[in-house]
């Protein structure tokens, strides 16, 4: 426990302790957070305690109920407060607990997760892309091969038998050009299946 310059007790500099009346009026305050004045309502304080109204129409004694990671501010302060609500008959106490350091250290924290998370799901994307993208090459060059093999090997066997007719010397050339081109063609086919 400390002691602030009026001589009014508080608890810890991130704790705000409030003494309310049966109407709502704050009867005591250490204002170590926020400067709520004595004697004033406290539903002039802050719009999240009209909430207040709800847990007293209960009537229910010494209920105790806890409100985490609320936004609170007033002129001069914003704050993330965890609040506790204690009430009584005869009084209603109001804890404040300022988390609002340690909820910007776990948001930076959850950023970075987060990020990180994202950071893999892309890396993993990536990963699935170039393996379709290699999946279809594949495929491609696989449909390639065959769609021009069949004709070329076809054009090698019409070679072979047009070797074996009677042809002229022109013929003769003409079907050695057709046969040394497919072959040449025939051995880019294969170049090109081994470096895929």
């Amino acid at each position: 426990m400390a002691t602030h310059q009026n001589d009014q007790v508080s608890f810890h500099p991130q704790v705000q302790i409030m003494r309310l009346s049966t109407d709502d009026i704050i009867i005591e305050t250490d204002n170590n957070l926020f400067n709520w004045q004595k004697s004033t309502s406290i539903f002039d304080a802050h719009p999240f305690f009209e909430l207040l109204k709800g847990f007293k129409d209960l009537n229910q004694d010494q209920e105790i109920i806890n409100f985490p990671c609320i936004h609170l501010e007033d002129d001069t302060n914003s704050k993330i407060c965890d609040v506790t609500f204690t009430i009584k008959k005869d009084e209603t106490h109001i804890v404040l607990f300022d988390y609002t350091q340690k909820y910007k250290e776990l948001n930076q924290i959850a950023q970075k997760k987060n990020e990180s998370i994202l950071l893999a799901k892309e890396l993993e994307l990536r990963n699935k892309y170039l393996l379709e993208k290699e999946e279809f090459k594949n495929s491609f060059i696989t449909n390639l091969n065959h769609e021009v093999r069949t004709p070329l090997t076809s054009i090698l066997g019409f070679i072979e038998v047009l070797e074996k007719t009677k042809l002229t010397f022109e013929q003769e050339e003409l079907a050695r050009i057709i046969k040394r081109e497919s072959h040449h063609l025939n051995a880019i086919i294969d170049d090109m299946i081994d470096l895929s």
